[in-house]
This record gives C-alpha cells, structure tokens and sequence, in this order.
C-alpha cells in the first residue's frame, strides 16, 4: 500500500527538502520529539503512539496518547500532521479523542496549525497545545465528578483542579 505505519526510526529517516525563502518544511521527526519534550518536561508519559507516512513519506499524521491520570475512565491524546509538499500546515491537536487520517480528518477538542513560512514556531504550538490539554482536563473532571457524585462539593473539585494543574503546569516552574 501507498500509505504505511511507521515506527520513529523511520520517521526520521524522510528526508526534509530544502528550504526556500518562504516555505520552510519541518522534519516530520521533529514535530514527534518536540512534542515527546513538552509531555516528559511536564510530568506525563506516553502510553503508546502510531505514525503514519504517505504520498512517498510527503505526509506524516499521528497520534501519541498519554497515561492515564488519577482516573479509570478517560486519557487524552495529542494529534500530529506535517507535509513536506506544502499540501498543509502543520499541526497538532488534543483531546480525550483526536482523528487524524491521510485524507486530510485532523481534529480534536483543540486544534493549532501553523503555515511553513519563515516564521513557524514549533515549540509554541507544542506549548499551546499542552496548555489546551490542562483547560480539556479540567472540563473532563468537572463533568466526570458530576457523573459520579452530584453531592460533590465544589470545594473539593477546586483542590483535584488545583493539584491536576500543578501537576500538568507545575513542571514549567522548575
């Protein structure tokens, strides 16, 4: 088949073409590790992850989701695109369900892309989307502890809110 999964190693193996003065392509690698960066510096772990490459390695998509936190009944999951075509932005998306497909589907509860030109930034994107993760999380909770206890006070939401944040922003501090 055209389109294939792929382990890192061969991720990092597509060559970048080169750059010109207005189109700047990413390596397809380096999207995955900074977003790998953002999630150890912030205290989390990756459960498990899958890549994908098509149009002859022009297009990575994937998805990385994360260990379950404090919770038996949800996780979250980031989303990752990138061309070396220009046939789209990068980008990375969030949520406790993200889609990302070689047809071009890229969603999830947040979603950021960026164009290739001279000013691309990947590792505010990144932090973007870990912040957005923080904000998904804490709607999560909130709708998760009226499911499971409507008596809950809102006192000790505000504590697990609290603790989860520093827990997911607290690593940023050091």
């Amino acid at each position: 088949p055209k389109d294939k999964f792929v382990d890192r190693n061969a991720l990092a193996l597509v060559e970048t073409p080169v750059s010109t003065l207005t189109w700047h392509p990413v390596p397809h690698i380096a999207m995955v590790e900074a977003v790998e960066s953002a999630i150890i510096n912030r205290g989390l772990i990756i459960d498990s992850e899958r890549f994908g490459l098509a149009r002859d390695q022009q297009k990575m998509f994937g998805v990385i989701t994360l260990m379950r936190e404090n919770n038996p009944e949800w996780t979250h999951c980031i989303g990752v695109r990138n061309s070396h075509d220009q046939s789209f932005a990068a980008g990375l998306c969030c949520g406790v369900s993200v889609l990302v497909c070689s047809n071009l589907c890229f969603g999830g509860e947040f979603v950021i892309k960026r164009r290739h030109t001279s000013g691309i930034d990947i590792l505010s994107m990144v932090e973007e989307t870990m912040d957005a993760i923080v904000f998904i999380s804490w709607d999560q909770l909130q709708l998760w502890v009226v499911q499971q206890n409507a008596a809950t006070r809102v006192e000790e939401v505000q504590d697990v809110r609290n603790e989860q944040m520093y827990n997911l922003l607290g690593q940023q501090a050091d």
